[in-house]
Order: C-alpha cells, then structure tokens, then sequence
C-alpha cells in the first residue's frame, strides 16, 4: 500500500493566489497558499486547465476526470481541485484528497504540498505532523518555496532536539533563498544571516548546524568531498588553514563505531560539474585529491548519525525527493 493511502478523507488544494498564511505558532506561520489548476505537462490536461480558465467547469471536469482514471497526474491534481472548491460537482474533500494522493505517490509537487497541509491541519485526516513533514519534505527536495517554509516552521518551533531546530533553521534559508518573504523576515528574527550573507562557522553548532543544511538539498545533486579525517580537530584544522570555513559544510559519517569527520563544498547537477569545479581548484585544495559524491550518500550518513547520536530520526525520502 502506498504511503498516505489511508488518507483519502479531506485536503486542502494550493492555490498560489491570493496569498495566506495561517497561524500555526506564537511567532510563525505555516504557508498555506491556494491555486487554480496550472499549465500541465500531457495533452488532455492542459485541455482541462483552459477549460478551467474559461469558466467551463463542467468540460473541465469531464476532461480531468477521463484523464485521472488513466493515470494522469497533471488530471488527478485538476480533478482534486474541482472537487475540493465544488465547481461543477458538489464539495468533496474525502473525494479531493484521494486524488491529491495518487497525484502526490506520482511525483506531483502540488499535491504533495497540499498533502502536508492535510495533516498538519487535521483537515480530513486525523492529524499527523510526521506525515505531514513526509509530504513536504518530498516536495521541499523538488524546490517548492511553499514546503521548504512549512518543513523550517516544523522543525524550529515544534523540534525536540537542538538538530531538529537547526533543521527548521536550514529550511527557512532555503525558503528564503528561493523568494520565500515571510522566511527572510523568521530568519532575520532568529539572528541568522539571509540569502546572499554567508553564515560565518560557528563551531559551537558544528556539525549538526552544516549537516542540516546538506539535508534541505536535492538528494540526486553530487557535491566534492575535499577531506575525510578521524576527528573533529583535523576537520577544522583542515577548513581554518584554507580559509575556507564559511563557505564548506561539515558531516559526519559512521564507521565501525566511530564516525569520520567530512568536509564538502557546494551541490552539482552531475558528477561531471562537480569535476569541473575540481580541475579549475587552486592547488592548495587539489592537493587533498578532491572527489565527486552524491549527496544521497552523504544524506544517508548524516541521518544514521542523527539516530544514533542525536536522539532525532528524520525518514528518508529517497532520491527522487
């Protein structure tokens, strides 16, 4: 049974105008933000979303609704909007959301999103926060501003654990740094630094701090590992002499008990502009025989060693986010 499929009892669609923001905690808000059906990827569903526009519910419907029991995920999501703001059919949440879900099991990022805010809100479904992070996260990895805030919202004011907090913390900034304003002005309260104002290295929150932010990154993106060593020490030592501490992160990874003390620079589409990155390197850097490593790699350290050593477990979504 796929994730979520208990869940086809309610939803809330997005809608990206007008903007909203509920209140969820004293000093911030979840983003909950509404839109009609978009322009979609297949034929049939971008015959809908004109329907749609036109004021034609009625065709609309009837398009969606051929397109979602083929398997449409574009006519699944237009179908579950309908359903939810009553055009052309009765209000159905329950109906909506089950729709929502099989869009969302499919990779749709709206729906995804829209997932989230379900169970957060208890809107249909009985409430589940865990559940609700699952479907933001899955979205969040894809780039959507809208559940990179709602993850930073999460994390910071609702976290257990000082990495879940830096985790809230991670996904404001990239909320923020993909033009999410509400994530600028959180941020700014927080004291941390905005989008272009690199975060000077604070070892006192190394390196949960660094491993959080390599969490808030696509999974299928390669970075260059610059050095591997036993201890903490080495790992600073190695970053300090290369002046280099506010721009690499930091993580860990398990072995055999212990952990090796890891430093990476950056987040590439391929292993081949990651290399690019390395030939064009000032030989300082070159001498530590830099390499390429997939971030799904390093994502799988960082949440062994956040169980194990952090009390925090944070589920994985695989590579496809």
């Amino acid at each position: 049974m796929p994730r979520g499929a208990n869940a086809a009892r309610g939803g809330k669609v997005d809608r990206r105008f007008p903007l909203m923001h509920l209140r969820f905690a004293a000093t911030f808000f979840f983003a909950c933000v509404i839109s009609a059906p978009e322009a979609m990827g297949s034929d049939a569903a971008e015959a809908g979303v004109q329907a749609y526009r036109a004021g034609e519910y009625s065709r609309a419907l009837d398009i969606f609704r051929r397109g979602a029991k083929r398997g449409d995920a574009d006519a699944q999501y237009g179908l579950g909007v309908l359903y939810l703001d009553g055009k052309a059919t009765p209000k159905d949440p329950a109906e909506s959301t089950r729709w929502f879900l099989a869009a969302a099991g499919q990779g749709h990022i709206n729906a995804q999103f829209n997932l989230g805010n379900a169970y957060i809100f208890g809107r249909g479904v009985a409430r589940d926060p865990e559940e609700a992070a699952y479907w933001w996260r899955r979205a969040a990895l894809k780039g959507f501003p809208n559940a990179c805030y709602n993850l930073g919202v999460y994390y910071h004011e609702h976290g257990d654990t000082s990495a879940q907090r830096e985790l809230g913390i991670a996904w404001l900034r990239a909320a923020s740094e993909r033009g999410w304003e509400q994530a600028r002005v959180d941020l700014r309260r927080t004291g941390e630094p905005l989008y272009g104002e690199p975060p000077e290295k604070d070892w006192r929150r190394e390196p949960i701090r660094s491993e959080a932010r390599l969490l808030t990154v696509d999974p299928r993106a390669y970075t260059v590992q610059l050095f591997s060593g036993g201890s903490r020490r080495s790992a600073m030592e190695f970053m300090e002499q290369r002046r280099i501490s506010d721009q690499a992160l930091l993580y860990r990874l398990p072995k055999g008990g212990n952990v090796l003390w890891n430093v990476v620079f950056g987040a590439y589409p391929s292993p081949g502009e990651a290399t690019k990155l390395i030939d064009a390197m000032k030989p300082q850097l070159k001498g530590s025989k830099p390499w390429p490593r997939r971030l799904s790699s390093v994502r799988a350290s960082i949440l062994a060693v956040w169980k194990e050593r952090e009390n925090t477990v944070i589920p994985d979504t695989g590579d496809d986010g």
